[in-house]
Protein backbone atom coordinates (compact mmCIF):
# COMPACT_ATOMS: atom_id res chain seq x y z
CA UNK A 1 0.00 0.00 0.00
CA UNK A 2 1.44 3.40 -0.93
CA UNK A 3 2.02 5.95 1.82
CA UNK A 4 -0.54 8.76 1.70
CA UNK A 5 0.39 12.28 2.71
CA UNK A 6 -2.06 14.31 4.80
CA UNK A 7 -4.17 16.88 3.09
CA UNK A 8 -2.79 20.37 2.75
CA UNK A 9 -5.57 21.74 4.97
CA UNK A 10 -4.59 19.35 7.79
CA UNK A 11 -0.95 20.49 7.68
CA UNK A 12 -1.93 24.19 7.75
CA UNK A 13 -4.27 23.65 10.71
CA UNK A 14 -1.61 21.65 12.55
CA UNK A 15 0.98 24.43 12.05
CA UNK A 16 -1.52 27.06 13.28
CA UNK A 17 -2.16 25.03 16.41
CA UNK A 18 1.58 24.63 17.00
CA UNK A 19 2.29 28.34 16.60
CA UNK A 20 -0.61 29.33 18.88
CA UNK A 21 0.25 26.81 21.58
CA UNK A 22 1.41 28.15 24.96
CA UNK A 23 4.73 26.34 24.52
CA UNK A 24 5.52 28.64 21.60
CA UNK A 25 3.64 31.82 22.58
CA UNK A 26 5.15 32.33 26.06
CA UNK A 27 8.81 31.87 25.07
CA UNK A 28 8.27 34.13 22.06
CA UNK A 29 6.70 36.85 24.22
CA UNK A 30 9.53 36.53 26.77
CA UNK A 31 12.14 36.73 24.02
CA UNK A 32 10.51 39.90 22.69
CA UNK A 33 10.53 41.50 26.17
CA UNK A 34 14.17 40.48 26.70
CA UNK A 35 15.30 41.80 23.31
CA UNK A 36 13.39 45.07 23.65
CA UNK A 37 14.86 45.57 27.14
CA UNK A 38 18.35 44.91 25.81
CA UNK A 39 17.92 47.34 22.91
CA UNK A 40 16.48 49.99 25.23
CA UNK A 41 19.34 49.63 27.72
CA UNK A 42 21.96 50.08 25.00
CA UNK A 43 20.32 53.11 23.43
CA UNK A 44 18.08 55.44 25.43
CA UNK A 45 19.02 54.23 28.92
CA UNK A 46 22.75 54.58 28.23
CA UNK A 47 22.24 58.15 26.96
CA UNK A 48 20.21 59.08 30.05
CA UNK A 49 22.88 57.48 32.26
CA UNK A 50 25.61 59.59 30.65
CA UNK A 51 23.55 62.75 31.19
CA UNK A 52 22.90 61.84 34.82
CA UNK A 53 26.60 61.22 35.45
CA UNK A 54 27.47 64.58 33.88
CA UNK A 55 24.92 66.36 36.10
CA UNK A 56 25.90 64.48 39.25
CA UNK A 57 29.64 64.94 38.82
CA UNK A 58 29.39 68.51 37.58
CA UNK A 59 31.10 67.51 34.30
CA UNK A 60 34.19 66.43 36.27
CA UNK A 61 34.23 62.90 34.80
CA UNK A 62 33.18 61.25 31.60
CA UNK A 63 32.10 57.63 31.71
CA UNK A 64 31.92 55.42 28.64
CA UNK A 65 30.14 52.06 28.72
CA UNK A 66 30.52 49.67 25.79
CA UNK A 67 27.27 47.78 26.40
CA UNK A 68 24.57 47.20 28.97
CA UNK A 69 22.90 43.82 28.96
CA UNK A 70 20.19 42.27 31.11
CA UNK A 71 20.53 38.75 32.44
CA UNK A 72 17.95 36.14 31.46
CA UNK A 73 15.94 36.55 34.67
CA UNK A 74 15.65 40.32 34.04
CA UNK A 75 16.79 41.14 37.58
CA UNK A 76 20.40 42.23 36.96
CA UNK A 77 22.06 44.43 34.38
CA UNK A 78 25.69 44.06 33.41
CA UNK A 79 27.71 47.07 32.28
CA UNK A 80 30.66 45.98 30.16
CA UNK A 81 33.93 47.84 29.47
CA UNK A 82 33.45 50.86 31.71
CA UNK A 83 36.00 53.65 31.19
CA UNK A 84 36.08 56.54 33.67
CA UNK A 85 37.89 59.57 32.30
CA UNK A 86 38.44 62.67 34.48
CA UNK A 87 37.63 65.97 32.74
CA UNK A 88 41.21 67.23 32.83
CA UNK A 89 42.50 64.18 30.94
CA UNK A 90 39.65 64.34 28.45
CA UNK A 91 40.63 67.92 27.60
CA UNK A 92 44.39 67.40 27.44
CA UNK A 93 45.71 65.41 24.54
CA UNK A 94 49.21 64.91 25.98
CA UNK A 95 48.63 62.03 28.43
CA UNK A 96 45.03 60.79 28.23
CA UNK A 97 45.83 57.17 29.07
CA UNK A 98 47.32 57.86 32.54
CA UNK A 99 44.04 58.95 34.11
CA UNK A 100 41.64 56.44 32.56
CA UNK A 101 40.22 53.86 34.97
CA UNK A 102 38.74 50.78 33.34
CA UNK A 103 36.50 48.03 34.60
CA UNK A 104 35.81 44.94 32.53
CA UNK A 105 32.27 44.29 33.80
CA UNK A 106 30.02 45.44 36.61
CA UNK A 107 26.80 43.61 37.51
CA UNK A 108 24.14 45.70 39.22
CA UNK A 109 21.06 44.14 40.73
CA UNK A 110 17.90 45.79 39.43
CA UNK A 111 14.71 43.81 40.18
CA UNK A 112 11.95 43.93 37.55
CA UNK A 113 14.27 45.28 34.90
CA UNK A 114 11.56 45.02 32.23
CA UNK A 115 9.62 47.78 34.03
CA UNK A 116 12.24 50.34 32.97
CA UNK A 117 10.54 50.39 29.59
CA UNK A 118 7.18 51.45 30.99
CA UNK A 119 7.74 53.23 34.31
CA UNK A 120 9.46 56.64 34.25
CA UNK A 121 9.85 56.82 38.02
CA UNK A 122 11.60 53.44 38.18
CA UNK A 123 13.81 54.49 35.26
CA UNK A 124 14.87 57.71 36.99
CA UNK A 125 15.60 56.00 40.28
CA UNK A 126 17.61 53.26 38.54
CA UNK A 127 19.65 55.81 36.62
CA UNK A 128 20.35 57.75 39.82
CA UNK A 129 21.43 54.62 41.69
CA UNK A 130 23.65 53.40 38.84
CA UNK A 131 25.31 56.79 38.34
CA UNK A 132 25.96 56.99 42.10
CA UNK A 133 27.52 53.51 42.06
CA UNK A 134 29.75 54.36 39.09
CA UNK A 135 30.88 57.67 40.60
CA UNK A 136 31.53 56.02 43.99
CA UNK A 137 33.55 53.30 42.27
CA UNK A 138 35.54 56.02 40.49
CA UNK A 139 36.23 57.98 43.67
CA UNK A 140 37.34 54.79 45.49
CA UNK A 141 39.71 53.97 42.64
CA UNK A 142 41.50 57.33 42.89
Amino acid sequence: MPLQFPHKRFIINWLKALILSPGILFPTAYLLVYLSTSIYLNNAFKTELYQSIDRTSGNMVTIKVESISPNLQLDTMTLRSIDVIPAESAESSNQPSQHIKSTHALAIRCPNLQQLLFNKEKRRSSITVISTILLAKHSCAQ
